[in-house]
């Protein structure tokens, strides 16, 4: 009870808040249109390799295996949005 009323919890908290927002994608070029392929199961979320970058990408296609080739459909707030790729 002394601790939690003393002077000591004010000193180790923190008294400034961090502004700042993260870019996942900050000097990567991907666009919209652009293959790749699933390094993981995409169970909604998962890693892809994408023009040589590995990320974090979202599958708007529902379930998509490893090893499967996928296409970037647009990529909102940091987010890449990606379906199954078909060659023609």
């Amino acid at each position: 009870i002394w601790f939690m009323r003393s002077k000591t919890v004010d000193r180790l908290s923190l008294k400034q808040t961090l502004d700042y927002k993260p870019e996942p994608l900050k000097g990567i070029n991907i666009q919209a249109g652009d293959t790749g392929m699933s390094l993981t199961r995409l169970t909604l979320i998962g890693n892809a390799e994408i023009n040589g970058h590995i990320i974090e990408v979202q599958s708007a296609d529902g379930f998509i295996e490893e090893r499967t080739p996928i296409q970037v459909t647009r990529i909102n707030n940091g987010t890449v949005y990606v379906i199954r790729y078909i060659q023609q």
